[in-house]
């Protein structure tokens, strides 16, 4: 099989997507396929234009390239709306028919505008005209010819499943949740649950997305009656000094930022840490959640994404509001008071975890994107089944 994988994210191994992208590549070359990753800096325009015009550009850019390609080629998947030019013109071009075409969301965009629109809202700010139209109105329209176009639509969560099913932009025959998995070094990770609770972890690129803005609040109020607890933000991909312009200059010195961690510096912090602080606005199927999970961490963290899928309030998590930092700093308190109940949800959410190991899964997925070229007939997901997609991270 002949495959190209599209994505409109940097390669960049701390980026999620482009890991997830990587590890799925390498499944199907183990099984002696052929596949190639796209993404925007493997284009001189794209790098020149940049992220803001993507959606207009990128898939333009990729289309041209696949001309080239097209009778070659067995599967492109794309990630989310970077095959929509694809998508349009696939009907018209004999040889792009016989390709078999998966989209595949990371994080569904349309549910993400609707959380950004609500944070700039509270913080009585105003997107620009220019971002609503194009990461409002016209991702919408170019999302819905993507997936109407694509033989399978891979989603992260059971409310982006509905989403689409919903505004019908997929059905029962192509349309599944699919998750990410986790490797399997953060099962080694020891935990002490009876220690004193002092180090609170969060993971995560800071943007407004992740909940940043209530991080802060959350963790002014937590450092203001506890000063002996320390707080780490791993994997920023922001410097130090502008993560720590966020907080207080008062609390400053209770934090400590590294901004690109390798993977044995990000498992050395999960078990340094006491506390998985996550209070993120919009998510797919968060590796930083799974990571937690696996390395036993007690979890606070909001109903956001694939959460609600994958861990039950009070047995494997304490889930709380999105956008509530009080909620948020008292529950993390609870925590430091209760060990008892740190081990029990870190217990808990290990065991949960274990359904997303990535050592079967990965090779699970090849077998389905080689059923869904070989073996069109057949659906390559039951509807009501959910398939899993392992990251080894």
């Amino acid at each position: 099989m002949r495959a190209v994988f599209v994505i409109h994210t940097p390669k960049d191994p701390q980026t999620a997507v482009f890991k997830v992208v990587t590890e799925q590549a390498e499944a199907l070359r183990a099984r002696g396929h052929k596949v190639e990753i796209l993404a925007p800096e493997d284009f001189a325009i794209a790098r020149m234009v940049g992220p803001r015009f993507y959606s207009l550009i990128f898939p333009v850019l990729v289309a041209i390239r696949l001309l080239r390609r097209g009778r070659e080629l067995d599967l492109v998947k794309f990630h989310s709306y970077s095959g929509w030019i694809f998508a349009l013109l696939r009907p018209v071009r004999r040889e792009w028919r016989k390709i078999k075409v998966v989209t595949e969301f990371h994080g569904l965009e349309p549910i993400f505008f609707a959380a950004l629109q609500e944070e700039t809202r509270r913080a009585q700010r105003r997107l620009s005209r220019r971002y609503r139209l194009i990461n409002g109105w016209f991702m919408d329209r170019i999302i819905s010819i993507a997936c109407r176009r694509s033989d399978r639509v891979l989603c992260l969560n059971t409310s982006e499943f509905n989403f689409l099913a919903d505004r019908q932009w997929g059905d029962a025959s192509n349309l599944a949740v699919f998750k990410n998995g986790v490797s399997g070094e953060f099962f080694e990770v020891g935990r002490d649950h009876a220690r004193h609770a002092e180090t609170l972890l969060f993971v995560g690129q800071w943007n407004e997305r992740k909940g940043i803005r209530y991080l802060v609040a959350a963790f002014a109020r937590i450092a203001a009656e506890r000063p002996d607890v320390h707080l780490i933000c791993a994997g920023t991909l922001c410097t130090a000094d502008n993560v720590l312009q966020d907080f207080p200059a008062e609390i400053r010195g209770c934090v400590t930022v590294y901004p690109r961690v390798t993977r044995e510096k990000l498992i050395q912090l999960h078990s340094q840490a006491d506390i998985f602080i996550f209070p993120t606005l919009f998510e797919g199927s968060s590796l930083a959640l799974l990571e937690a999970m696996a390395s036993a961490l007690p979890i606070v963290t909001t109903p956001v994404g694939a959460a609600p899928d994958i861990l039950q309030d009070q047995t494997s998590a304490l889930l709380v509001s999105s956008r509530d930092s009080v909620l948020l700093a008292a529950a993390v308190c609870r925590l430091i008071e209760n060990p008892a109940m740190r081990g029990m949800l870190g217990t808990n959410a290990r065991a949960a975890a274990e359904t997303y190991r990535s050592t079967s899964v990965l090779i699970q997925n090849a077998e389905q994107l080689e059923d869904l070229v070989l073996d069109p007939g057949e659906q390559m997901f039951a509807p009501d089944q959910i398939s899993t997609v392992a990251v080894r991270n």
